[in-house]
Order: structure tokens, then sequence, then C-alpha cells
């Protein structure tokens, strides 16, 4: 039997659906929380992250130039190099703990009710028509990493790229 916590909707935010389409969908029950109270935007040594008050993690504002690859799309592997050898030396917000966030991490700050190019909420700057690297590999192929994709202005989704060029997200826990 699976026990469902009766407060489990005060942690998640609401999706953004405010027309019902069917009884029993997200936009007659509209649960969550609103998100104009989640994101909280700070600036730390001269350097803008935005801390996710649901999940505890910090991301840079800014999701296309430094610290995010400034601008260059990469594979997956060179994603994870970037990371440890430019970013965390770098100390951007004055810490030096940056990692590849995973799959499900990314997916928490995708914007599912956007119907333009930019999957995150509004609070980031991005690029559109990117694809976003995750630390998370791709089943069996441990070659392969899975990735947050925003084409043809359509949901965001989880797929491989095993060879393509794609932008670095990075996050850390805040404190």
């Amino acid at each position: 039997m699976i026990i469902i916590p009766q407060n489990i909707n005060n942690k998640l935010p609401k999706t953004g659906q405010t027309t019902s389409y069917t009884a029993g969908d997200d936009g007659d029950y509209e649960a969550g929380w609103n998100l104009g109270t989640r994101f909280l935007n700070k600036t730390i040594n001269g350097d803008m992250v935005v801390i996710d008050r649901t999940t505890g993690l910090m991301w840079p504002k800014n999701f296309s130039g430094f610290p995010c690859n400034n601008n260059v799309d990469t594979n997956w592997a060179n994603a994870f190099s970037y990371i440890v050898n430019t970013l965390n030396p770098a100390g951007f917000a004055s810490f030096s703990d940056w990692i590849l966030p995973n799959i499900q991490e990314l997916f928490s700050i995708v914007d599912t009710s956007k119907t333009n190019n930019n999957p995150f909420f509004s609070v980031f700057t991005a690029p559109i028509n990117k694809t976003w690297w995750s630390s998370t590999t791709w089943g069996q192929n441990t070659g392969q990493g899975k990735a947050v994709s925003y084409q043809q202005m359509v949901t965001a989704y989880a797929k491989t790229f095993p060879i393509g060029m794609n932008f670095i997200p990075c996050r850390r826990f805040s404190t």
C-alpha cells in the first residue's frame, strides 16, 4: 500500500494550470503553493544567484554566461570537466562546491506552464532553444547523459545526447 502524506501539496509548487479541462485534472484542484514565495534572488560577492526554497538548492541566476560555460556549447564529458577545472576554482558566489545537477534537480526548475523556448522559471535568465545537461546517465549506457531540452515550443523532456553540444547548468546546496 502506498501512503501519500496529507501535506504533500504544501511542499510542491503549483504548475500554473488554472483552467480545468476534465474533472480532477490539475486545473480543477490547483494544488500546491504560489511560486512568488519559492525563489529568493541574492547577490553574493557581486555574483547573482537564486535560492530555491523548495529544494534548498542554489543556482546561478544567469544561465547564459559565466558560470554556465560562458555561452559555449559542450558535450556531456566536458560538462563535468568545466565545473571541476574552471567554475569551482573561480569561486563563483564565493563557493567552490558547484556540481552538475541530476535530472530531477534540473526538472525542479522547469516551468511546465511556459510556451516559449526557455524552459526555466522566469526568475532565471537563460538562452532559448538550448539543451541543458544533467549529471544523470542514460540507463545502462554510462557514456550518455540525460538532459532537459526545449524544442519546437513544447514541454521539456529528458533525452540522451551522446555527442551533442549543449549547455551546462550548475547548482549547489544553499547554506
